[in-house]
């Protein structure tokens, strides 16, 4: 039986499309959670851990199995990943500053600051790769994650609306795009993805656009 549960607040139109997905999902599968895949998967986030150098104010995005995330992959045509998250480095400890919606196992719907082994797991993600942003110092880049951490702390909330115009929900990509905003670097120059479905319909930003973006360089992915 597939059972979902809806993030409170969700409205009637996003419930629909995240249980169409989530259903097509069930029912096609995708083939990604054998013992031997997950063996792989595990060797190569390893792999990533100890030998890539990160740096404060990197990407990490990933491809959820969520049913949310395939309605983002179904949607956003210039990526394959439907996640993102900011880079903090704390005395040598790689932590990622995300925004994500209910999922079971991962608390409630407020903004996450977790170990990067565990914003990789096999659990969450079967794609992931990490991009620099270039021609930022790293004074900037510690601007850009600050912003982030702040929203972090003072606990807010996954825009399930996906609205752009305020800073008291955010959503994943959003938190990204504001927290360089802040540190003066706009990594979506005022083009966003239009969406033209009833009442859901308007602005947004998927991760495809911050990827598209030429200021971002990509370091690894697996």
């Amino acid at each position: 039986m597939l059972v979902y549960i809806f993030p409170s607040g969700m409205n009637l139109f996003g419930r629909s499309w995240i249980l169409l997905v989530a259903s097509l999902a069930f029912i096609f599968g995708t083939g990604m959670d054998t013992a031997d895949n997950r063996a792989l998967y595990d060797q190569q986030v390893d792999w990533m851990l100890k030998h890539i150098t990160f740096k404060t104010g990197d990407l990490v995005f990933r491809r959820g199995k969520s049913a949310a995330s395939q309605a983002v992959l179904l949607t956003d045509q210039n990526s394959c990943y439907s996640h993102v998250g900011i880079l903090s480095i704390v005395k040598g400890r790689c932590f990622v500053i995300h925004s994500v919606p209910y999922e079971e196992g991962n608390g409630n719907d407020e903004m996450k600051c977790e170990r990067l082994e565990s914003f990789l797991s096999f659990e969450k993600a079967s794609r992931a790769a990490v991009y620099r942003v270039r021609q930022m110092s790293d004074a900037d880049l510690i601007k850009a994650v600050e912003w982030a951490r702040r929203a972090f702390d003072s606990r807010v909330k996954f825009d399930a609306d996906y609205n752009l115009l305020s800073d008291d929900k955010l959503y994943c990509t959003e938190l990204i795009w504001k927290s360089f905003l802040a540190a003066g670097t706009d990594l979506v120059g005022k083009r966003f993805d239009d969406l033209n479905i009833p009442l859901k319909g308007g602005r947004y930003i998927f991760p495809g656009r911050l990827i598209m973006n030429p200021l971002l360089v990509k370091i690894h992915s697996l």
